[in-house]
């Protein structure tokens, strides 16, 4: 993913706001330019919810990565209920939620229904938080 945009590449996209903070700071302390671009998303795609584009310069992509990828986040204390699964299509743990509008059909009538899903950040699967694929 390296996608251009106000002259920086994105090194990471994120749906929760504290990970694209935490990963900029991972960024900062190597010594790493970055900033992060807010994307509004479409209510009728991911619930209305805004998506962090951590963003480099392109001379600094690999590096980057590189420092991301070799962080070590010390999350062997928080409780296995906060954490979000990892992505069942790609295996990245860069993943987070959002509402999903729908309908389904009872007793032959609509019936509008809200459901909470998953996507990831990285190849953008969808699947609802209730099951693994």
């Amino acid at each position: 993913m390296a996608e251009q945009d106000s002259g920086g590449v994105t090194v990471g996209r994120y749906w929760e706001g504290s990970i694209a903070d935490l990963c900029m700071s991972i960024l900062e302390t190597a010594r790493i330019e970055a900033w992060i671009v807010e994307q509004e998303s479409s209510a009728m795609v991911h619930g209305g919810t805004t998506r962090y584009d951590l963003l480099v310069r392109p001379q600094d992509l690999a590096a980057a990565k590189a420092a991301i990828a070799n962080a070590q986040v010390d999350t062997e204390h928080l409780p296995e209920e906060l954490a979000t699964p990892p992505c069942p299509s790609c295996g990245s743990e860069n993943t987070g939620g959002f509402l999903k509008d729908g309908d389904r059909e009872f007793l032959g009538l609509s019936d509008p229904i809200r459901e909470w899903m998953l996507v990831c950040g990285d190849c953008d699967h969808e699947w609802p938080d209730d099951q693994d694929a």
